[in-house]
């Protein structure tokens, strides 16, 4: 809250300082409207935004996307239809608008600071602080659009580091990570469903270190760790059912990767093994597979016992 409130003072100095000059600002980025300034805008434009406000807060897609330009609707409209379908019911609150424009331009960017409370139907709620940048066209039409995000921590969802990792003599959070963990583990189901020994040792640090669901820890070569695991096998395929890279708030970018997946290994001489996998990756600084603890369980086919 005390954020809100230093945005609020910012803005209100701000709209102050406009209404007592000419001009002001300055565009810095290159481009045709590079050196730039701005004026005050129309409240006309302001008014446009407002009543599309109420038409979001309606929840009908229909009466909020009649406020778009065209061009506009055929780029989100269909996410705007789904989003509405999801929603049981929408309420955002201006706090403050204000239209401004490039000095001899004919549309106006509106300025929102606004809070929204969101209630899906399948009953998660979200609570948001949003500034939004909104274009309105001369013919009182949205053309664009840009918004960005305060989340309170108080939220159900959508914290950036979450969750409690109790260390020797503290504790911390993690948060989401995204140095290339993902595809890394698309490309090791890849490679696993065709054997290919070589492609799996390239994900991997040249040692590699494997912790067995038995309690055996394997520390040897990745090309010859895994020459020998498949060595007796005919076929494999794995199933990535979850990936989730993550790693401890304010530390290097040494991240995890948790992994659930199924197996369904046919070995050389007909055993066929099916298993269920948690598996937890380490995935150094180099983006490499560097160790792996896997926790395995057969899959049992179901048997009903006739009365």
């Amino acid at each position: 809250m005390k954020k809100m409130t230093l945005i609020l003072a910012m803005t209100t100095y701000c709209l102050s300082a406009i209404a007592q000059t000419t001009t002001v600002g300055k565009v810095f980025q290159d481009g045709k409207d590079k050196n730039k300034t701005f004026v005050l805008g129309d409240d006309k434009a302001m008014n446009v935004v407002l009543d599309g406000m109420k038409a979001y807060n309606s929840n009908d897609a229909k009466k909020d996307l009649s406020y778009y330009t065209k061009e506009r609707v055929q780029k989100d409209g269909a996410f705007n239809i789904k989003w509405h379908k999801e929603m049981k019911s929408l309420n955002q609150v201006p706090y403050w608008s204000m239209p401004i424009k490039l000095k001899g331009a004919e549309d106006n960017l509106v300025l929102t600071l606004s809070e929204e409370s969101r209630v899906w139907n399948n009953g998660s709620k979200e609570k948001v602080y949003l500034f939004e940048i909104t274009t309105v066209n001369k013919d009182s039409k949205i053309s664009d659009f840009a918004q960005f995000q305060y989340r309170p921590k108080s939220n159900e969802f959508g914290s950036d580091k979450g969750g409690k990792v109790y260390l020797k003599d503290s504790s911390t959070t993690v948060q989401f990570t995204n140095r290339g963990e993902i595809a890394t583990i698309e490309k090791l189901q890849a490679a696993l469903n065709k054997l290919d020994i070589n492609a799996i040792a390239a994900l991997c640090t040249d040692s590699i270190t494997w912790n067995h669901s038995n309690g055996v820890t394997e520390r040897a070569l990745a090309k010859d760790f895994f020459a020998k695991a498949f060595s007796g096998v005919q076929s494999y395929n794995w199933k990535v059912n979850m990936i989730i890279p993550y790693k401890l708030t304010d530390t290097d970018p040494e991240s995890g990767i948790l992994v659930n997946a199924t197996s369904k290994q046919v070995a050389k001489d007909g055993t066929v093994t099916s298993k269920r996998q948690m598996i937890g990756f380490t995935y150094n600084l180099d983006g490499k597979i560097s160790a792996a603890n896997n926790f395995t369980k057969d899959i049992v086919p179901v048997v009903t016992t006739k009365k």
